[in-house]
């Protein structure tokens, strides 16, 4: 058949389309994956957290994730790194290699946390002994969380809810030795004890109790979390009870009695010059309780504070039943602390455990290699006071050494 000069469509087969969509995404795919790749090799190069943060934010499902994150923790030696890596990847190959990394890192802080209870006077045996325990059952369980319960009631009342006979004791004591009754010269409590307050006082137990593990163990390592926030079945459990503070009886019978309000004077200068008012004294009863899920650990103690006497220049009568309040909670949060041998290590502790140590060395049949390792934790932890010292800053250090065994002697005194 002859051609007419009509224009044809052109006819393309079917298998070059193909070809060319496929080139197109080998192409995508191979410039998609080169890209992961560089970054990948970026994060090799450079192992900071950064870049590895980079590498997660731009391939969040790249090739290479599983390893990047493996990057990140044994860079950073952030356990929280290593258990994020465990719950995300619990049937990666190098799951027993993460373990066994996680499992270094709490040898180490408990490493610290001994050699820090070694130097430490004045801890429970009782409350370390849990304490190492609860840090070898969250490290099994891989948690790093402990939840706080905070659990309080306030009962104060104010001077003229006593009983007549009690007002009218005070008011007679009083009167006699300084001129003045306590009815007509007490400031009210109660308005003092709002639950904003109480808030504020609470906080001051959960800092001291996040610090006191900022003292011991690395940054962040374990976290104090509200009750509630956490499934992890490890709790403290605070309670107290916020109370007039009253010194004795009435009556022989303590059952018969009724309590006397302890009277505080609170002035200008002093408490018997410049007198503004007598205020009624604050005392707080804890109960503190912790236990180890699934285990026969236990650790509880209670524990009452009473309020100090240094109450005087303060800017308001609010002011100082805050004082007042507030010194019972650092009391209590600081008896914790003491008794968990969390406080702060201070250079003459070090000092005077180099001594005892020494003493220890020379002792006939002492177990020279168990000081030798309880020595070196010592130095891990007291290498804080003289790392990167100039020879002047060493030479001030030394002195401060002298005064140390001035103190030594002072606590032999004292015993």
């Amino acid at each position: 058949m002859a051609y007419d000069g009509t224009p044809q469509p052109i006819k393309i087969k079917k298998s070059r389309f193909y070809i060319i969509g496929g080139i197109i995404v080998l192409a995508i795919a191979y410039f998609s994956f080169f890209d992961d790749y560089f970054k990948y090799l970026q994060v090799k190069s450079e192992r900071t957290e950064v870049v590895c943060n980079q590498y997660a934010y731009k391939f969040p499902d790249g090739y290479f994730i599983e390893e990047v994150a493996m990057i990140k923790f044994q860079t950073t030696r952030d356990i929280e790194h290593v258990k994020d890596f465990m719950n995300t990847y619990p049937d990666s190959k190098e799951y027993k290699e993460v373990e066994d990394f996680k499992n270094q890192l709490w040898a180490s802080e408990i490493k610290r946390y001994d050699s820090i209870v070694n130097v430490n006077t004045g801890f429970d045996k009782e409350a370390v002994s849990f304490f190492r325990n609860l840090l070898l059952y969250m490290r099994d369980q891989n948690n790093t969380e402990i939840q706080l319960d905070l659990q309080g009631d306030v009962e104060v009342k104010d001077f003229e809810e006593y009983p007549e006979e009690v007002i009218t004791l005070l008011d007679m004591q009083f009167k006699a030795s300084e001129n003045r009754t306590v009815t007509d010269n007490i400031a009210a409590i109660k308005k003092h004890y709002r639950r904003g307050n109480i808030r504020s006082y609470e906080r001051i137990i959960t800092n001291s109790i996040e610090e006191s593990f900022e003292n011991v163990l690395s940054e962040n390592f374990i976290k104090i979390v509200k009750e509630g926030s956490s499934d992890t079945g490890v709790a403290i459990k605070i309670t107290y009870h916020i109370k007039n503070q009253e010194y004795g009886n009435l009556d022989a019978q303590e059952d018969e009695g009724t309590g006397v309000p302890n009277i505080w004077v609170y002035g200008k200068d002093g408490a018997t010059n410049g007198f503004i008012s007598y205020i009624i004294g604050v005392s707080i009863a804890y109960d503190f309780k912790m236990a180890i899920p699934d285990t026969q650990f236990t650790y509880a103690f209670s524990h009452k504070t009473n309020a100090l006497d240094d109450i005087n220049n303060v800017a308001n009568i609010e002011d100082g039943y805050q004082r007042m309040t507030e010194q019972n909670f650092y009391n209590y949060a600081n008896d914790i602390s003491v008794k968990f041998g969390l406080t702060n290590i201070t250079f003459c502790d070090c000092v005077l455990a180099r001594k005892v140590f020494t003493k220890k060395m020379e002792t006939n049949g002492a177990d020279i290699k168990a000081l030798q390792r309880e020595y070196i934790g010592l130095q891990n932890t007291c290498e804080k006071f003289s790392r990167n010292k100039s020879e002047a800053e060493l030479e001030v250090l030394n002195k401060e050494a002298e005064a140390c065994g001035d103190q030594e002697k002072e606590n032999d005194k004292a015993v």
